[in-house]
């Protein structure tokens, strides 16, 4: 059999239609159980530059970057099932040593889902080691509604329509000591809070409504799905402000989250969680959150020779 001829180039315009085929192909055997019902989120929305693997001139394979305002350089992978040979999957982590290069980043980091093989067997041929594991986790919704005991100096009750800015605060203050921070917007949180403020909860002193002083996001919605197929209801922004953290406020809260969700229907609940994150991992155990989807993030740091190497000319995706 005649030896396949790899080549990359930079993404066009026109490749769009192509790049987002081929990350949906390879999310599908990698991750098939966890595809959304909308289609997988937009590699081509993500990245800052895109490079593409040709094998005799056929597109294969992608490597998209981000390059995070924090100094380090953020990539996936993809790489079309059938063409999943050793060879292919060690050029694409060579591109994102070249991406980084070029853009005099010295630090990459890679997240692949943990069922991929293919990719993370190539990265630790290149040196690649693991930093964190984000894990998505899924509670069956079936059992009893949770108890709620309420401290007798806190309240648990529904955003205000008037205290986004509060609750943008809150949430940035809990998150700021957890590891890869970075902060929310506005925009993002209203975009969170649209057609989802009935299961927004915030915990607050009696004697001052308010200091927010914990927060719960309990989403659902009926036309979307869980990855078990059940009606979409997720947990999120769970955050305890460090004043109040070892009290069992954060159980509260969770409790109160689940407790909406199942109210309004849900069959499933799912969060998403940093696997490093100890004691949150523990309380999501405790009722019965079992890790369902891992994704790993491994890191590398170029070495001098890397950074001084010339790779120029490649310009990001238009």
């Amino acid at each position: 059999m005649e030896k396949k001829k790899y080549t990359v180039r930079k993404g066009e315009p026109h490749d769009l239609v192509t790049i987002e085929a081929l990350w949906s192909a390879s999310q599908d055997a990698d991750t098939a159980a966890f595809r959304p019902s909308s289609g997988w989120w937009s590699l081509v929305a993500w990245a800052d530059e895109i490079r593409l693997l040709l094998a005799d001139h056929e597109p294969i394979g992608v490597v998209a970057v981000v390059f995070d305002e924090r100094g380090y350089v953020e990539a996936r992978l993809a790489l079309a099932p059938v063409h999943r040979e050793k060879e292919a999957a060690d050029l694409l982590i060579e591109q994102v040593t070249a991406l980084a290069a070029e853009a005099g980043r010295a630090q990459i980091r890679l997240s692949i889902p943990s069922l991929a093989q293919w990719a993370l067997e190539a990265a630790r041929r290149h040196g690649y080691t693991p930093l964190r594991a984000i894990h998505m986790m899924l509670r069956p919704a079936l059992e009893g509604r949770l108890p709620v005991a309420t401290p007798e100096d806190v309240q648990i009750r529904r955003i205000r329509p008037d205290e986004d800015l509060a609750v943008l605060d809150a949430l940035n203050r809990a998150w700021s000591t957890t590891w890869n921070f970075r902060p929310i917007k506005l925009e993002s949180l209203e975009a969170d809070l649209r057609g989802q403020r009935d299961g927004f909860f915030v915990a607050t002193p009696k004697t001052d409504e308010a200091q927010i002083v914990g927060t719960v996001h309990a989403l659902f919605d009926p036309t979307a799905q869980n990855p078990d197929q059940q009606p979409y209801a997720w947990i999120s922004n769970l955050t305890v402000d460090q004043s109040q953290r070892g009290k069992g406020l954060g159980r509260i809260l969770l409790a109160t989250g689940i407790n909406y969700l199942k109210e309004k229907g849900a069959g499933s609940i799912a969060l998403g969680v940093d696997g490093g994150s100890i004691a949150p991992m523990k309380l999501y155990r405790s009722v019965h959150f079992e890790v369902i989807r891992t994704v790993d993030i491994l890191q590398y740091v170029l070495t001098s020779d890397e950074m001084a190497t010339d790779r120029r000319g490649t310009t990001a995706l238009a």
